[in-house]
């Protein structure tokens, strides 16, 4: 829900924005709740009674009762006399067992716990609490806005369709872009760059599925502390600008420099700002975020002008659904 401000709205027509935003709150919420108890994979693929979808857990049937008629009202469940059963909608993405299920993002209700905090933050200044296993559900999300990257990538650079071409992907998450890029030309090598255990295990799984182990490795590693002799056709630089202080990406960005061929291009998959850093809404209460953990998100002339400085020319930005890409090509 947006609540957009304008003087044209009377104080009832105002009123009821409030109202609209406290009841989509108040979705969302309850979503979450029916996600991360599981009522969506007790009910499944069959008709049940509240009895039953509270026994085996001790639920109070009449709170589970209310729940249930809650998720009815917002399209979530069906209801049949007393029996509920799945929506096609959740039936496709918030059980368990579908190979489209999205329901980490309401898994993921915590991460919104942050705001609560955001008084306090902004009045003492100090830094926001992280909660605990806060970046694998946004690798998740992240890898699912960023399907249309590669597209975008193998029409602006048709040379990665068919060059030999080595990859460093620096704060890799679970490597997307990299693995659709070594699928559509088998002569592209990556090493991805990672610190989270469970990440690299996910990507080993997919690496031995989609039978790309030789040409893909990921390998632990600090990537404020990651140095190599190696030398890469390309570099990404994965969603990272904004999770590290900015004398750190100076320092990483200086490093990459010898890491990257002349001629080379750097990709940098990020959230960032338009110029007078009031736009795009969603970059912008990030950057809010991020200022509170010791970050920022960048602007696009702040990006621009970090690259020119470090000897790259030809530095577009391309906007996606929900990201900027920034590229440029070393020429010294």
């Amino acid at each position: 829900m947006v609540l957009i401000l304008t003087d044209h709205l009377n104080k009832k027509e105002a009123i009821g924005r409030f109202r609209d935003i406290i009841e989509t709150s108040s979705e969302f919420w309850i979503g979450c709740t029916a996600v991360e108890i599981g009522i969506f994979d007790i009910i499944s693929n069959r008709k049940v009674t509240v009895h039953e979808i509270s026994k085996q857990n001790k639920w109070n049937e009449s709170i589970i009762e209310a729940l249930c008629n809650c998720l009815v009202s917002y399209g979530y469940l069906e209801k049949d006399n007393n029996l509920y059963y799945l929506s096609k909608f959740s039936d496709r993405y918030l059980a368990k067992n579908s190979p489209d299920y999205l329901g980490f993002f309401l898994e993921s209700a915590h991460l919104f716990n942050v705001f609560s905090q955001l008084t306090e933050n902004i009045v003492s200044g100090k830094e926001l609490i992280q909660p605990n296993g806060m970046w694998k559900p946004i690798t998740k999300i992240s890898a699912l806005i960023g399907e249309e990257i590669p597209n975008i990538m193998l029409e602006k650079f048709p040379f990665l369709l068919k060059e030999d071409c080595r990859i460093l992907d620096l704060g890799c998450g679970r490597m997307h872009q990299s693995i659709q890029l070594a699928k559509s030309n088998p002569k592209i090598t990556v090493i991805g760059i990672e610190s989270n255990d469970e990440t690299i295990e996910d990507v080993n799984d997919t690496l031995k599925k989609e039978n790309l182990e030789s040409r893909i490795k990921i390998i632990k590693e600090d990537l404020t502390k990651f140095d190599t002799n190696l030398k890469f056709d390309i570099i990404f630089f994965n969603h990272i600008l904004h999770c590290l202080p900015h004398e750190v990406n100076v320092e990483i960005l200086n490093k990459s420099q010898k890491w990257l061929k002349e001629g080379g291009y750097m990709f940098i998959f990020d959230d960032l700002l338009l110029e007078d850093k009031t736009a795009p809404k969603e970059s912008v209460k990030k950057n809010l975020l991020a200022n509170m953990l010791g970050s920022k998100i960048y602007s696009i002339p702040e990006l621009e002008e970090l690259l020119v400085g470090r000897g790259f020319e030809n530095i577009e930005s391309l906007p996606l659904r929900r990201r900027i890409v920034i590229t440029g090509k070393k020429i010294k």
